[in-house]
């Protein structure tokens, strides 16, 4: 290393670590707003999507729990249940028991329902009875001592926050308690109490299968802060960044919260963040690489126009230090030049989309990667399903400061249904465009142009009409797209201007959809490739018979003959001759201008 570079080897790794900078801070920066602003993005529609998933789930618990009231209510006044309080016999309970079956049929949502006339210490459940001894002891093991005197206490409706309780089945469930006094809604001391049992188990299962909602990580919690039912695991007691969503309601205090472990919400965007900063760590190390490998080169044509200037210099005149001492001293005003014209040698991003606009509308296209790659200094980018060229004719001439304008106007959009990009024509007062359908419908196109159309003819007090030509899905045949865009301004002279005139509703009654005259092609561009002058010209010529035999409409002759010249130019290019085709024979724009067949065919 140091029989490569000596005495400038830190001045070496300074230049090295300055266009290594150069590379990567751009990048980071980028790296950084853009995975930020999506991370953001993200993370605001997850939040919208769970408020929503719990905004549906509170809407179902509510009108559940609203059902359960109104179950509770029947029951009140029910003239069993009313018998009951004055006289119990087993005619009375079996009733009540079977309308017990009834209303815990009619809701899913209720694991039990329990009728209870304490005076009689029985207890009335949907299948049997039960002493609160039996029920509190074998059946749900609540702990009786407080259950009893949670009911003794309630003189209005009240919930028991959800507890695991034992069962007589020796399962162990999750259940919440949810009881009202008898009568409900009465004044002074109740005769009985009616309870709601509520697994919350099966009500997260009727929420999912029956509702469709995800219940998972689900809280419910009361006025005072009190969970009182849950569904699903609690990811907050498994340790991590817990997310926590929440809505409230309006009707009885009570809040829905869910418990989402931020690797859940984050986890997606974590890996594409990962992948993308590792594709950026690639790209840092392999373009560092090409740079000092680059910079290594240079460095030893450096030490050789050292060489050379001194050589070229007299002794007294040589500058003092190094080689870079020496070049920078000896070309210091070439090097002003340079500076002074790099400074004023911004590509012009307006003249490569007019480049590329123009060439499209010649067929030298075939592939939108091609085109993007040739546009890459530009903000030209193609990516639509279906092209096709549009021809705008002002009725007067505004000079060409303001068609420019209105061209600037017309590429104006922000809209994902289309492309538009333009350039001036060769034609006076005409703007030329290609515009690229995203779908197949292209109403939106349409509605764009007849709008801003009018508003520029009302803006500069002149007639705009604009030409449309059919949609194609090949960038070949945007040179036939233009012919017809062409051809759709000129049908202005028939049905008036100041419109938008598409091709597909004035084209001729004979077929125009564009067709190759494929074996003629063929055959021409097998002759270029052959050098065979005389098969050139013979099948020229049949083209030509062909075409005055069968008289098609005009549009149909421009399109083929158009499509000839583009092959016999490709070929030509493809060919590597030193043979360059001139701009005249493939010019789109000057076949367009032709107005007879006969005239064409003399060209």
């Amino acid at each position: 290393m140091m029989k490569i570079f000596p005495a400038f080897r830190s001045l070496f790794y300074r230049y090295v670590a300055f266009y290594i900078s150069l590379l990567v801070l751009p990048l980071v920066s980028m790296s950084v707003l853009v995975t930020g602003r999506y991370f953001h993005a993200y993370l605001d529609e997850t939040n919208a999507q769970w408020a929503s998933r719990l905004t549906q789930i509170r809407s179902s618990v509510e009108t559940n729990f609203s059902q359960i009231a109104n179950i509770a209510f029947q029951l009140s006044n029910n003239e069993y249940v009313q018998r009951a309080q004055h006289d119990i016999n087993p005619v009375v309970g079996r009733k009540i028991m079977s309308e017990l079956r009834k209303f815990n049929a009619t809701n899913s949502f209720i694991h039990e329902i329990v009728v209870i006339f304490p005076p009689h210490h029985i207890w009335y459940a949907s299948s049997t009875s039960y002493t609160a001894r039996t029920f509190l002891s074998h059946f749900y093991q609540y702990d009786p001592i407080e259950f009893v005197s949670w009911l003794e206490g309630l003189r209005v409706p009240s919930i028991l926050p959800e507890q695991s309780i034992q069962l007589g089945s020796g399962d162990s469930r999750t259940i919440l308690a949810n009881a009202f006094p008898l009568p409900v809604g009465g004044i002074g001391e109740p005769f009985g109490y009616v309870v709601f049992l509520i697994d919350s188990a099966d009500a997260a299962e009727l929420l999912t299968t029956k509702v469709g909602l995800v219940t998972d990580n689900l809280v419910v919690v009361d006025a005072a802060g009190t969970p009182i039912l849950s569904f699903g695991p609690r990811y907050a007691a498994a340790g991590g960044e817990i997310r926590t969503i929440r809505v409230a309601s309006d009707d009885n205090g009570w809040d829905y919260r869910s418990y989402i472990p931020s690797d859940m919400i984050e986890g997606r965007f974590r890996e594409i963040r990962k992948t993308f900063f590792f594709a950026l760590g690639a790209i840092t190390f392999f373009g560092g690489a090409l740079i000092f490998v680059f910079m290594r080169y240079s460095w030893g044509a450096i030490n050789r126009v050292s060489t050379q200037i001194k050589g070229f210099t007299r002794a007294s005149e040589v500058p003092v230090g190094n080689e870079l001492d020496v070049i920078r001293e000896s070309f210091r005003s070439i090097m002003e030049e340079i500076t002074f014209l790099s400074e004023r040698a911004t590509i012009d991003h307006e003249v490569v989309k007019d480049y590329v606009v123009f060439n499209l509308l010649q067929g030298r296209f075939s592939d939108p990667t091609e085109v993007n790659l040739h546009a890459a200094e530009s903000a030209l980018r193609l990516d639509a399903r279906e092209y096709a060229a549009v021809a705008v004719q002002v009725d007067k001439d505004l000079g060409f400061d303001t068609l420019e304008q209105m061209l600037r106007t017309y590429e104006k959009i922000d809209t994902p249904e289309f492309q538009l990009y333009g350039r001036m024509s060769v034609q006076k007062s005409r703007l030329v465009f290609v515009t690229g359908a995203r779908t197949r419908n292209h109403a939106s196109i349409l509605r764009y142009f007849q709008t801003l159309s009018t508003e520029l003819s009302a803006r500069y007090s002149a007639g705009i009409t604009v030409g449309i030509g059919l949609f194609r899905e090949s960038l070949l045949e945007l040179p036939a797209s233009y012919i017809e865009a062409s051809s759709a301004l000129d049908y202005r002279f028939v049905i008036g201007g100041g419109d938008v005139i598409e091709f597909s509703r004035i084209r001729p009654s004979k077929s125009v959809e564009y067709r190759q005259p494929f074996d003629a092609v063929h055959e021409l561009t097998a002759a270029l490739s052959e050098l065979d002058r005389a098969e050139f010209d013979r099948t020229m010529d049949a083209i030509a018979n062909d075409i005055v035999a069968r008289r098609p409409p005009l549009v149909q002759v421009k399109m083929h003959v158009a499509e000839v010249f583009r092959a016999v130019a490709q070929e030509l290019q493809n060919g590597g001759t030193v043979i360059e085709p001139t701009q005249e024979l493939q010019d789109v724009f000057l076949i367009a201008r032709f107005e007879s067949v006969d005239t064409l065919l003399s060209y």
